[in-house]
């Protein structure tokens, strides 16, 4: 049993040198560590050098302190990647500078070079600029969501309906699906007009904005619909009892007509149509809206692309989507 013990009490030494050296705000000393640690200087010259050796710490020549890598395990660095894409894909084509990423992020400057590395490597993230460059995502990532964004079986079954309303009203169509609480943009037929609302395909919203997420919400199970309603007014604070009594009475308007319709509510200046869609199983499986700016559309143009939606749609019962993130519901009685 020594040799296990003693294996032990070597790795707690490890552990507690690298906790104390990324735990101290300037780069400490051998002399310091042990102190620290209350260990024998050989003992923790020992201790570091393994760190040293598997890229936990490094020391520094200039003075021979030592300061952490911010290497981490898989299991600990999977989260803070994901949140770094997130975050560079909230920044677009402008980017996001290392110090915005690490104020949002709470990590380390040194942490956030080690998780870019892989990123750049495999061409995924690019830097702008070379002394203070701002990082962003490059357009290998829409080549990874591409077959899942353009080539599922809806979009494939919905375009030539989107091609021709899109020909037919002059304006944008747009595709949404759930994902989560959220309606996720998957495919836009823009408009040919020189004025126009076209948004970019990946964009999320709420599902309680806007004409396409109040098409889904409607006719979601009323269970289902409750609880996205309560969350909605748990994040949101405009969302009050009264506000949420008001958009339940639009729900039940929006069942009645079949469509949606609202006015600046996801974009400013934009209004829209939108109809849910279903599969053969009776759910909703997504939304086909038409988005124009305002000044082109009156109250009474609204209703007649939502016809024009209906009509479309009309006898068509879509294959779901077995993928797995969107959520079906079955239709609101």
């Amino acid at each position: 049993m020594t040799e296990p013990k003693a294996q032990l009490r070597t790795l707690a030494k490890g552990l507690e040198a690298l906790e104390l050296i990324e735990a101290a705000t300037t780069p400490l000393s051998l002399t310091e560590l042990a102190a620290l640690a209350n260990e024998s200087k050989p003992v923790m010259f020992r201790v570091l050098q393994t760190l040293e050796d598997k890229g936990y710490v490094q020391r520094r020549e200039s003075d021979k302190r030592y300061f952490p890598t911010g290497r981490q395990t898989a299991a600990m660095a999977v989260p803070q990647l994901l949140a770094l894409l997130s975050a560079l894909g909230a920044g677009g084509a402008r980017g996001v500078a290392l110090a915005d990423l690490s104020a949002q992020l709470g990590l380390a400057e040194f942490q956030l070079r080690e998780l870019l590395v892989p990123l750049v490597e495999q061409g995924m993230v690019e830097p702008l600029g070379h002394e203070l460059p701002r990082w962003r995502m490059t357009m290998k990532v829409l080549e990874l969501a591409g077959p899942l964004l353009a080539e599922t079986d809806l979009t494939s079954q919905l375009m030539p309906i989107m091609v021709r309303l899109a020909d037919e009203t002059g304006e944008t169509l747009s595709l949404f699906r759930r994902s989560g609480d959220e309606h996720v943009l998957i495919a836009v037929q823009p408009s040919r007009q020189p004025v126009r609302y076209v948004l970019d395909v990946g964009q999320r919203f709420p599902l309680y904005l806007g004409a396409a997420g109040k098409a889904e919400l409607a006719f979601l199970a009323s269970a289902e619909r409750e609880r996205l309603l309560q969350h909605a007014a748990a994040a949101d604070r405009s969302i009050t009892a009264a506000a949420a009594d008001r958009l339940r009475g639009q729900l039940d308007k929006v069942v009645a007509q079949g469509y949606a319709t609202s006015v600046s509510e996801r974009v400013d200046g934009a209004t829209a149509a939108a109809a849910p869609i279903f599969s053969s199983s009776g759910a909703v499986c997504g939304v086909l809206s038409i988005m124009m700016p305002a000044f082109r559309a009156d109250e009474a143009r609204l209703h007649q692309c939502g016809a024009l939606l209906l009509e479309a749609l009309r006898g068509h019962l879509f294959a779901d989507d077995h993928s797995p993130g969107w959520q079906r519901q079955k239709q609101h009685p």
